[in-house]
């Protein structure tokens, strides 16, 4: 399969659709489609792929501080409730003064960005598609081992479904996927609480982001 090239809204698109899934998964359907995004939201996805293309060493912590510098020059204010007509969001605080589950999102963001980046046409971001060697296992291209390191029981079938589509498709171009695949198995395992689901969430977008 040949991929072709993505423009900047096609990455922001994608990463906005994949932190909507987040959001749905902790209860949050607050998050319109990217179609029905208002032109604020629009914008900010767009800035947020910039950032990091233009900024290829900045972490989910930088990534978040950029956020929080476009919403305050657009006259936002911290809030309890996020409000777009009072502009007031409950994000507008340091990174590590953030729940675990948004700060999930900044991992998630980065690490999209990073994934497709070299597919992004006329992008001088440098660094290449990665290519597995034939019958090598990526588990070393995602750190996917320790992320699945939980003391929750994850049927291996899932485990292993997960690392066979890893190694058998290309592995910057999954990452999505397999993020958002690990997210749902994990919701519905039997003893799965609020801090374990996101702290082992966090671990598994973490390592992405760290390819």
């Amino acid at each position: 399969m040949t991929m072709t090239n993505l423009d900047y809204e096609s990455v922001a698109a994608i990463a906005h659709e994949a932190n909507r899934i987040l959001c749905r998964v902790h209860g949050d359907h607050s998050q319109p489609e990217w179609e029905d995004a208002p032109d604020w939201q629009y914008e900010s996805a767009l800035d947020g792929v910039q950032f990091h293309l233009d900024n290829p060493n900045a972490g989910p912590e930088a990534s978040h501080e950029n956020w929080m510098a476009v919403k305050k020059a657009t006259g936002w204010t911290y809030g309890e409730v996020k409000d777009p007509e009072a502009k007031t969001h409950p994000c507008m605080v340091p990174f590590d003064q953030l729940p675990l589950d948004q700060q999930a999102k900044d991992h998630l963001f980065r690490a999209i960005v990073h994934a497709l980046a070299p597919f992004i046409e006329d992008v001088g971001f440098d660094e290449e598609p990665v290519k597995e060697s034939a019958g090598e296992p990526a588990m070393g291209v995602f750190g996917l081992g320790d992320a699945l390191d939980t003391d929750v029981d994850i049927e291996a079938s899932k485990v292993s479904l997960i690392i066979t589509e890893v190694t058998a498709l290309h592995a910057r171009v999954l990452c999505l996927e397999t993020v958002l695949e690990f997210i749902k198995d994990m919701e519905g395992q039997e003893g799965m609480t609020d801090a374990i689901f996101a702290e082992k969430t966090l671990a598994l977008i973490h390592a992405l982001g760290d390819t």
